[in-house]
């Protein structure tokens, strides 16, 4: 029975990696996505928040400002950086126009750094899409094209799951994010109060035999 067991076992095994397999080749690579036309590239915002990255900054963001898309901004959020973050921005800022800076310089309360840097690069942001990247991050000057055009490919082919993309400017206007911070925890009135712990035998006792009843302690 159980060489039986094994051998079906074997089988599934074997049809879920050919399906694995036959479905990977049938994935096209964007490699071989022609890139899209300047027509057809919605405005794009790419917020970057940065905490201490003067070590990995400049050749990101040099890699963004070389971005083959004909509708950018780029944000870069310095979340309370020590180091010359800002002035790695700053500097490369003055040169392209389409890069800003924006400074926190407190966080709020209960709020993550990160999350509240992309939070207030969103708010100020302009485009039609977001796209949110880390400061080490480096692109290839093609990798935003190429991805629209194969967006467009698959809404006009009707895939289901691309026909009804749209920006999210084309949806709604663009409101202020909300906040929603944590609710405080009043873990003094969460605790229970002490009392007597009532104590019972980890297993039944066996059948005749003298039951003693819980105990205080």
């Amino acid at each position: 029975m159980w060489l039986a067991v094994s051998l079906f076992a074997l089988l599934l095994w074997l049809s879920a990696a050919t399906a694995l397999c036959v479905g990977m080749r049938r994935i096209e690579s964007l490699t071989d996505v022609p890139p899209a036309a300047d027509a057809d590239c919605p405005s794009l915002s790419v917020v970057v928040p940065a905490c201490n990255e003067a070590a990995a900054m400049e050749p990101a963001l040099r890699s963004l400002l070389a971005l083959d898309y004909p509708h950018l901004e780029l944000i870069v959020v310095d979340d309370r950086s020590t180091d010359g973050t800002a002035a790695i921005v700053e500097r490369l800022a003055a040169a392209h126009p389409q890069l800003r800076l924006l400074r926190v310089s407190e966080l709020p309360s209960r709020w993550l750094g990160k999350n509240h840097a992309l939070q207030v690069g969103s708010q100020a942001a302009g485009g039609d899409w977001l796209l949110f990247t880390d400061a080490d991050v480096v692109f290839q000057p093609g990798a935003l094209r190429r991805p629209d055009h194969a967006h467009a490919q698959l809404a006009a082919a009707g895939d289901p799951a691309r026909r009804n993309a749209r920006p999210a400017r084309e949806v709604a206007p663009r409101r202020r994010p909300a906040a929603y911070p944590a609710p405080e925890l009043d873990l003094e009135a969460a605790r229970p109060e002490p009392g007597p712990v009532r104590v019972r035998p980890a297993r039944p006792p066996r059948s005749g035999a003298h039951e003693e009843p819980p105990r205080d302690s």
